[in-house]
């Protein structure tokens, strides 16, 4: 056994462990300078053993299970081969470090808080048992390509934080994505398959020009895609009252898709858009606004498009935040009830 912090800060350079080793407690060789390190299986690290070291090749061997918190923490690792038995990357593990592609173990469940943060990695393989990705565990990554696990339920709050994703196609099994969770990176292509819950600023300031979302998304917080290049948006999902405005708010939006599921939509959810043109497939589908939406600078609005019905219907008094049902195909239809601040 090697007690904790038992050769913290010195000038070591080199070190084998014997396959009989039982325990390294914690922090034993951090703040040395070992460049290379073979990890027997069997032995039980502690957190942070070889944490700021000059680290560049690390050997795990086959039966070894867990990678603690910061084990491999500030180094200098390029590359590594994590064998097939691990089963827990724990916080840390491989923080500040020089990856720049890593394969996840098929027995991982779940990759910890800032795993892998703050390398430079571009290519990540995972295998279909991953189902939570924690809290900045990819952030800070030139990332170009990640394979997702088919059984993914978890994104983290920053997990993708400052990569340069440009296209992700999330799988079918998601539950949540966390806040800022893709936050400042170069997406463009976003395709979501399923999800119960986007959270606030979740793809915020990235180059957004296509986006799928699914039929049913249960909550999507607000300004969840602030700042991005859409165009045009489908809003699949149920609008509630309680819901917090501006999901897409600071997108060049022209263009708005409501389904025939929708019974209510609050247009204030697109502020600072330059809509031009709102389809409804459901003539009846009510829409709310306040009463200086259609007055804002940029706002090039040609018109409602619906079916071949074309009743006109709308109430509200001025002073009120004003509710409309429109059957309009187009804006000349209503420019009249326009004037006299009915719409």
């Amino acid at each position: 056994t090697i007690a904790p912090s038992m050769f913290i800060d010195n000038e070591i350079s080199a070190v084998v462990l014997p396959s009989s080793l039982q325990q390294v407690g914690s922090a034993a060789f951090k703040n040395n300078k070992l460049t290379t390190i073979h990890i027997p299986k069997g032995t039980v690290f502690g957190f942070g053993v070889f944490e700021n070291n000059k680290l560049r090749e690390v050997t795990l061997e086959e039966g070894v299970t867990t990678i603690p918190h910061t084990m491999f923490s500030s180094n200098q690792i390029e590359r590594v081969t994590l064998p097939q038995t691990i089963t827990n990357i724990e916080e840390g593990a491989f923080v500040s470090n020089a990856l720049t592609e890593v394969t996840i173990p098929p027995l991982v469940k779940t990759i910890g808080l800032a795993a892998f943060s703050s390398n430079q990695l571009r290519k990540v393989h995972m295998f279909d048992n991953v189902t939570t990705i924690e809290e900045h565990a990819f952030s800070h990554n030139p990332l170009e390509q990640f394979t997702w696990s088919k059984k993914l339920e978890t994104i983290g709050p920053e997990a993708f934080y400052r990569t340069k994703l440009k296209k992700i196609e999330l799988p079918a099994s998601l539950k949540s994505i966390g806040y800022r969770a893709f936050f400042e990176g170069e997406l463009e292509e976003v395709h979501i398959a399923a999800v119960d819950e986007i959270k606030r600023f979740a793809f915020q300031q990235n180059n957004i020009h296509t986006l799928t979302l699914p039929k049913q998304v249960t909550t999507i917080h607000d300004s969840a895609f602030i700042n991005n290049a859409l165009t045009k948006v489908t809003i699949p999902f149920e609008t509630k009252p309680n819901d917090l405005p501006y999901i897409f708010s600071d997108n060049p939006i022209k263009e708005v898709v409501l389904p025939a599921q929708h019974s209510t939509y609050k247009l204030d959810y697109l502020s600072n858009s330059r809509l031009e043109k709102i389809t409804l497939e459901n003539v009846n589908t009510k829409l709310t606004y306040t009463k200086d939406f259609f007055h804002r600078d940029g706002l090039v609005f040609a018109g409602l498009y619906v079916d071949a019905a074309r009743t006109k219907r709308y109430t509200g008094p001025e002073q009120k935040a004003k509710t409309i049902y429109v059957s309009w195909e187009r804006f000349s239809d209503i420019t009249g009830h326009w004037a006299q601040g009915a719409i």
